[in-house]
């Protein structure tokens, strides 16, 4: 059900007619796929890059940008825990991967907005997951 969310949410902010880039839903949600740990959700990964994708003709740029950033933050998860803590440090490495995806169309004001975003859905998703790790015992 989280999935089905995440994904609405990213279709809604691909398609919000903004003159700067939005990724205050995938990059969060691409945290959390990597702090599940398994090898299955790198197809997630592709799946958001196409839907960021839809609407600019970058689409392996995307992907590559995403895949990079996946393997950056499995990386930084072998030695830190998905938890409050944290949270302020994976903004950080969220809003430098922003900057890179939006380094043709940067604007402050985006960059503030999805920091902000980054670090409520952060939390969100590290609850999100702590319930779960409670779940499996």
């Amino acid at each position: 059900m989280l999935y089905i969310i995440s994904f609405f949410m990213v279709i809604i902010e691909v398609s919000l007619p903004l003159a700067g880039n939005m990724y205050g839903v995938t990059l969060p949600f691409l945290t959390y796929l990597v702090s599940m740990k398994k090898e299955r959700e790198v197809f997630l990964v592709i799946v958001l890059a196409l839907l960021h994708s839809l609407q600019t003709n970058s689409f392996f740029e995307i992907l590559i940008i995403l895949l990079v950033s996946y393997y950056i933050f499995y990386y930084i998860f072998t030695h830190l825990t998905y938890g409050k803590t944290s949270i302020i440090l994976i903004t950080f490495l969220q809003g430098i991967i922003y900057y890179v995806l939006s380094i043709n169309n940067f604007r402050r004001e985006y960059f503030v907005v999805n920091i902000c975003i980054f670090i409520i859905l952060n939390y969100v998703y590290m609850r999100i997951s702590r319930k779960k790790d409670s779940i499996k015992g």
